[in-house]
């Protein structure tokens, strides 16, 4: 471009601009689990075609209300009798607990005798982790997740008791030919001048990675400290991000993804500009 003749003041240039409604701090959130079931769990956000295929939010922006596979009903879980999407809820996290997502990436650089800078760098391995600190340990979902057991059978049915069940049992198995793949969800929800903004992050592939001890103290609750690894998922598709425009995108493997809805997400829209 040609250099222009006169500038422009920090102010009057937009260099200073703060949009509160894109800060992300505070505010609900939920943590969310079910298994990975292949095809049947698909999370991709559209189909080849362009239509919605999986969404975490009702057509009005609005977080869908047939997630859950589990309720609580007058002070008891049960399970959902009508069609539902098979996540369960992770109960309460401890208060510096939230959900904690973590990118590693590790680089191989190239050095020469002529510099002290690297003259090129390769990524060499990637990873992503997503831990939280479950607080409600006698729940029965958080038992199994500890032992790495699946939540539901092939045909989608729940496996996990429920709380209260006569003579619970629980307890790892020895020698268990295959862990469990899970897919992780969180909802993230903030008031804005515009209403509440909704993130939702999702994981299509998660195994279980690590789990800290405990301890349980007159003032400090047991908790379930667990971290899991985000693999790919072979079902996971999502727009070009290099598509030119012409056409349809076409669908490319995704990893995760992040899906925004709600009035104060709406709000920011600006149609034709």
């Amino acid at each position: 471009m040609t250099q222009p003749a006169v500038g422009t003041t920090m102010s009057a240039g937009g260099f200073l601009d703060i949009h509160r409604p894109f800060i992300e701090r505070g505010g609900a959130q939920a943590v969310f689990i079910r298994d990975n079931r292949g095809s049947a769990t698909d999370m991709s956000p559209f189909t080849s075609l362009g239509a919605i295929n999986w969404s975490p939010f009702a057509q009005d922006g609005q977080p869908r209300d047939d997630l859950l596979i589990r309720k609580r009903v007058s002070g008891k879980f049960e399970y959902v009798a009508d069609a539902n999407d098979g996540w369960f809820r992770i109960g309460a996290q401890t208060d510096d607990g939230g959900a904690e997502r973590e990118p590693d990436t590790t680089s191989d650089d190239m050095m020469v005798l002529q510099s002290k800078f690297p003259v090129d760098s390769e990524t060499t391995e990637k990873a992503y982790t997503v831990r939280f600190v479950a607080a409600e340990t006698a729940d029965p979902l958080i038992h199994r997740l500890e032992d790495e057991l699946p939540l539901c059978d092939s045909a989608g049915t729940p496996l996990v008791p429920l709380p209260g069940e006569p003579d619970y049992f629980s307890g790892p198995t020895v020698d268990l030919e295959a862990t469990a793949e899970y897919q992780i969800g969180l909802l993230y929800a903030r008031r804005t001048s515009g209403g509440f903004i909704y993130r939702f992050e999702g994981y299509p592939a998660c195994k279980l990675d690590s789990q800290a001890s405990k301890q349980r103290s007159k003032t400090d609750p047991d908790t379930a400290d667990l971290t899991y690894k985000v693999l790919p998922n072979e079902y996971f598709m999502r727009p070009d991000p290099l598509w030119d425009g012409v056409g349809s995108p076409p669908l490319v493997p995704g990893y995760f993804g992040v899906w925004f809805g709600g009035p104060g997400w709406d709000a920011q829209y600006s149609e034709g500009s």
